[in-house]
């Protein structure tokens, strides 16, 4: 058990007052940045909070798709900093807030993507991604992303699904990602056809090679050959599965031949 789970944590929700709510809501971006600012200080004076936020998560939200990027990058901060004071008990704000990191993937500003990364990986290790595999947040994101958003995930993917224990995240959330993957694989942005490419082996290993060859029947048939390549290059690279007990191959006994008098 880690020793933080024993320590007291404050409940911070009576900090989060109306006129605070109203501030980070206001018109005015300097009014909406205070209230960040004074949200954040909250935070450093509570390291350790309980999962209660009052009504804040889904203002937060909006101010991570601020129409101002250094709000979004402060939004997207104090949800990292949410995740530590809070350890896993954040994995029940992950619905409302995930969606808006995500969305900072795909910003043209290369300071609010890493944030946004950071601030992903700093969930994850707090409260394992299972959640973050649920409501299609991951199928949705790529539907609308921009070409840098398609290349932050697929390499963010590449990256953490191979290490995700099987069956440890939903199937299904997968297979509604593969139209994106499968178009990704030809796009015509670089980058967005590199890390999609290798992002295949990671999404095989959790969905096996034969439903990713059963969803390709959908794609127009210009683009199955290079899907296919795609398929059939990272399929020799999947862990080699044991067999089932029972079923183990008995050892083979080299005969010996007998020995000529």
């Amino acid at each position: 058990m880690n020793i933080a789970d024993l320590l007291p944590r404050v409940d911070i929700s009576p900090f989060i007052t109306e006129s605070l709510i109203a501030e980070i809501s206001d018109k005015n971006w300097k009014t909406r940045n205070e209230g960040l600012i004074k949200f954040q200080a909250i935070l450093s004076e509570h390291k350790l909070i309980k999962s209660s936020l009052g009504e804040l998560p889904p203002i937060l939200a909006h101010r991570l798709i601020d129409s101002n990027a250094k709000i979004a990058q402060t939004a997207v901060e104090i949800c990292q900093q949410l995740a530590t004071s809070m350890g896993p008990a954040c994995k029940q704000h992950v619905r409302v807030l995930f969606p808006g990191i995500l969305r900072g993937l795909g910003d043209n500003k290369g300071y609010l993507r890493a944030a946004s990364i950071t601030c992903i990986n700093t969930w994850g290790d707090q409260c394992g991604y299972k959640e973050f595999f649920d409501g299609e947040m991951f199928a949705d994101a790529l539907k609308t992303g921009t070409p840098a958003l398609k290349t932050e995930v697929w390499g963010w993917m590449a990256e953490k699904l191979p290490g995700m224990p099987p069956k440890s995240i939903n199937k299904e959330e997968l297979i509604s990602c593969l139209p994106h993957l499968y178009a990704n694989i030809c796009d015509r942005n670089a980058d967005v056809r590199k890390n999609a490419n290798e992002c295949v082996l990671g999404i095989m290993m959790h969905l096996g090679y034969d439903a990713m060859m059963k969803a390709m029947d959908k794609q127009k048939p210009a683009s199955k050959k290079d899907i296919q390549a795609a398929l059939d290059k990272a399929r020799p690279n999947l862990p080699v599965k044991p067999l089932p007990k029972g079923k183990q191959q008995a050892p083979i006994v080299e005969e010996k031949k007998p020995v000529a008098v």
